[in-house]
């Protein structure tokens, strides 16, 4: 997940690392500006950090892709 604020990533992977847990199929961690996810295939919308980050991003400008789309946008 991207944002227009750096200060937002930082807010929102600590709130994400909760409900991913300690032995979750989900991975979360932080970056400038940026919030990485991991989640197993086809589980993007019904995992619980999907569900907290459904819940938390509205009213925040964000967006979603994927590793594949990440690294055509950067080359």
């Amino acid at each position: 997940m991207l944002t227009a604020d750096a200060g937002d990533a930082s807010a929102l992977t600590r709130q994400l690392v909760a409900p991913a847990g300690d032995g979750s199929e989900e991975q979360v961690a932080g970056g400038e500006g940026a919030v990485y996810w991991w989640c197993p295939r086809g589980a993007s919308l019904t995992t619980p950090v999907a569900e907290e980050l459904a819940r938390r991003s509205r009213g925040h400008v964000v967006t979603t892709r994927n590793l594949r789309t990440m690294v055509r946008l950067t080359a």
